[in-house]
């Protein structure tokens, strides 16, 4: 869990000095309760409902990207998350 909400907290730090619309996360989707996917293959959980309620609050949109927690952090530091 600790793993997950650095990620999300370097995300959104990451996103403070742009303007963006739509802010994209990436995140893992075997971290079961916090992180996990439904029948669609897409993220839900106690994380991804704190991402969306960030977005919310910041009049965004979430983008998310599933990924092996190993490749989150590389990912984001070349801009592809």
């Amino acid at each position: 869990m600790r793993k997950v909400l650095t990620v999300l907290l370097l995300s959104t730090l990451a996103i403070g000095t742009a303007s963006a619309e739509t802010l994209h996360f990436g995140t893992t989707t075997a971290n079961p309760p916090f992180v996990t996917a439904n029948g669609k293959n897409q993220p839900v959980g106690f994380d991804i409902d704190l991402a969306h309620a960030l977005c919310q609050q910041m009049q965004a949109q979430c983008q998310f990207t599933a990924q092996r927690f190993d490749t989150l952090i590389p990912l984001s530091l070349i801009h592809i998350l």
